[in-house]
């Protein structure tokens, strides 16, 4: 199938009724936003109620969170969780955003994602995370 046209993609966007709706919209036509998740992520700016500020704090990202939010970065994987964290997204928005970035899911099998999972679950800081991993012996996210 071809590319959209723009007044296709623009009547798509005028019908999306609510941030559901603008979700799909975004993630049928990554495409044609070059994959980029900074869309994604301002919707979750919005949803949450947060600032940049606040993820940078939270997560322990420094100014890396604004290259990652403007579109300038694509995050590893561990940068992704960082955000997560800064987000306060649950265990099912968190594997969502892995899964848009085109990262790895977490998977509970793996002793350091398990970890990283009941941080998620708890609404751990990025220091916090950091800490716990350390604690049981793990490399502390990057």
């Amino acid at each position: 199938m071809g590319a959209k046209s723009t007044e296709n993609l623009l009547g798509e966007i005028k019908e999306a009724k609510n941030t559901g709706e603008l979700r799909k919209y975004l993630s049928e036509n990554k495409e044609d936003m070059n994959g980029d998740l900074r869309y994604h992520l301002a919707d979750l700016l919005y949803e949450k109620d947060k600032s940049r500020k606040d993820v940078k704090e939270k997560g322990g990202l420094g100014d890396y969170a604004d290259q990652i939010f403007s579109g300038l970065r694509r995050p590893s994987r561990d940068k992704l969780i960082r955000v997560i964290l800064g987000l306060e997204l649950d265990i099912d928005g968190a594997q969502e955003l892995l899964r848009l970035a085109g990262q790895k899911a977490l998977d509970p099998r793996g002793r350091r994602d398990a970890v990283i999972l009941s941080c998620i679950n708890g609404r751990m800081s990025g220091a916090d995370t950091d800490l716990r991993l350390d604690k049981l012996g793990f490399e502390p996210l990057e």
